[in-house]
């Protein structure tokens, strides 16, 4: 891992943390999905964008066009 992906890894891992506290110190009010979307958040961009992509895959199958 470099240095680029550690720092994010960090980033993102503050970033949940204080949300968490701010959350558990009722100073924001948000779901707990949204405190916590920083630690899935990319997982899920990343099956939503496979999924566009075999849909479109599919699309493209089906009426004949080459991939």
């Amino acid at each position: 891992m470099n240095n680029r992906h550690r720092i994010l890894c960090l980033a993102l891992c503050l970033l949940s943390i204080v949300l968490c506290v701010l959350k558990l110190l009722h100073i924001i009010r948000w779901s707990w999905w949204w405190v916590t979307a920083p630690l899935w958040g990319g997982g899920a961009l990343l099956i939503i964008g496979l999924l566009l992509l075999l849909i479109g895959l599919a699309f493209a199958a089906r009426d004949g066009k080459p991939i």
